[in-house]
């Protein structure tokens, strides 16, 4: 009689050594894709903090220019913005800056859309195709004529992140001192 050949239940060392490399591969790639989505998760709620921060900060410079008694004031009160650099907000956002811009630096056009974009009654400086504007620098230091401060002016706050050099949200609005003014 021959040999009875005893049968074996279980695996090889290669095939468990298979099943490992698939697991681990596996794993990785799980784990990359939750990383990528917390870290678009998070980038999400920067912009979303950053947005309703630009949005305080452009509300509060409308509030505190559009409420000035006359035009000296008014005019004071918007150059002083102008004077303001790059700011941090109060906690618990520490983290976040923002800066203000005015006038021709707040507000910018492809060659040749400037007419879409800016109308020539808004216009704060000298364009082609724009006739009998003041035209002056868009700076409070070089636009003395108070006798055209009723002009629109462009006001956008940039705000950035973590000392960042690319804006995470910007707003602009214009500000028109006839339009509120009693």
């Amino acid at each position: 009689m021959a040999p009875r050949r005893r049968i074996v239940a279980g695996f090889t060392v290669i095939e468990i050594l298979v099943a490992l490399t698939l697991m681990a591969m596996v794993i990785l790639l799980v784990t990359r894709a939750f990383l990528v989505v917390l870290s678009v998760s998070s980038q999400g709620g920067r912009v979303t903090t950053a947005t309703a921060l630009a949005a305080k900060q452009l509300e509060a410079i409308r509030t505190t220019v559009e409420a000035q008694p006359n035009r000296d004031a008014w005019r004071t009160a918007f150059c002083t913005i102008a004077a303001v650099g790059r700011s941090t907000f109060a906690a618990p956002y520490g983290s976040y800056e923002y800066q203000v811009e005015l006038n021709d630096n707040a507000v910018t056009a492809r060659a040749g859309q400037e007419n879409d974009l800016l109308p020539c009654w808004s216009v704060e400086w000298n364009r082609t195709g724009c006739v009998g504007q003041p035209g002056y620098v868009g700076t409070c230091a070089a636009d003395s004529d108070l006798a055209q401060d009723d002009r629109m002016r462009w006001v956008t706050v940039e705000v950035f992140y973590g000392g960042g050099t690319q804006p995470v949200a910007r707003l602009t609005t214009a500000i028109l001192r006839g339009a509120y003014h009693r």
